[in-house]
């Protein structure tokens, strides 16, 4: 099952640098349920590797910053990646990202202050 989901992360990932597809994947709930895989395959890490890389590529929009800003989920990955991966460092690579690709919303900024 790790490999499936992993083919499908990458498939998304794919999809998700193009602006037209990236659209569609957060109207069709997309970023959500990358977040929650990602938190259900917390001991897969090549899962969690290639979903991290999927929400690098949604956080190019503006509307998938802010949805990522304003959902638990967010920053609950953030946490559990860092706690379980702080030694690999390709992920906490793709924390940071994720963190400074989101930052520039004022509640983002806020929840990272406040945790």
């Amino acid at each position: 099952m790790a490999f499936l989901q992993k083919e499908i992360f990458g498939t998304l990932g794919v999809l998700a640098a193009k602006e037209t597809h990236r659209e569609q994947i957060e109207k069709d709930r997309g970023v959500y349920y990358v977040l929650v895989s990602v938190l259900l395959n917390l001991d897969k890490p090549k899962v969690v590797k290639t979903g991290m890389g999927v929400l690098i590529n949604l956080s190019l929009s503006s509307e998938s910053k802010e949805l990522m800003a304003t959902t638990p989920q967010f920053y609950q990955v953030l946490y559990q990646v860092l706690a379980s991966y702080q030694d690999q460092k390709f992920l906490v690579d793709y924390c940071l990202k994720l963190v400074l690709n989101t930052a520039d919303h004022q509640l983002a900024f806020q929840n990272y202050i406040s945790g």
